[in-house]
């Protein structure tokens, strides 16, 4: 060893596998809902896509990298600005107040430590820092498996709905993901 050098640390490389002991099925209906969910924003994607007037590659552009809360407001804003409305705007509004509730229920879900209480439940639990002297706070709740698949079925409903809704608008292509 030169003078002046520091031998190097030898760490371990053992690999530590965490298991998250949730029953199999809630894992599937998780699964099942993430997926519904990524359905739904690509519904939400198409109904923007088939409201622009410009080529593809641009509305690709306009809806890539938005967050979901701003595809819905696109969503509605655009489609109050379209003059060939085929569905009474009130439906496509209560169409984004729904999806916009799964969004909170799904955030809900994937920003919360999983937790399996028995074979027919499991619980969430988040930890929040609060400002202004609330400090950490956290927040239980307590799933049932018909509930997330209750919301996964919801979910790719609204997708439906909204995909229907603009299928044949106008000459559509797929959006550009």
């Amino acid at each position: 060893m030169r003078a002046g050098s520091m031998p190097k640390e030898k760490f371990p490389s053992t690999l530590i596998l965490l298991e998250h002991g949730l029953p199999e099925e809630f894992v599937h209906a998780i699964g099942e809902l993430i997926a519904n969910f990524a359905q739904l924003e690509w519904s939400i994607k198409f109904g923007i896509q088939t409201l622009l007037t410009c080529d593809q590659a641009q509305k690709g552009i306009i809806t890539a990298d938005q967050n979901f809360l701003r595809l819905l407001e696109m969503l509605r804003s655009l489609y109050f600005h379209a003059t060939n409305k085929r569905v009474p705007l009130q439906q496509v509004e209560a169409l984004c107040d729904a999806a916009e509730e799964v969004r909170k229920y799904r955030n809900k879900l994937l920003h919360s430590t999983l937790t399996k209480i028995d074979n027919e439940n499991i619980e969430t639990k988040k930890t929040t820092i609060r400002t202004r002297g609330k400090g950490v706070q956290q927040k239980w709740e307590e799933l049932n498996l018909d509930e997330l698949k209750r919301l996964s079925n919801k979910i790719q409903s609204i997708s439906g709905e909204i995909t229907g809704i603009f299928m044949g608008y106008h000459d559509i292509s797929p959006p550009v993901m």
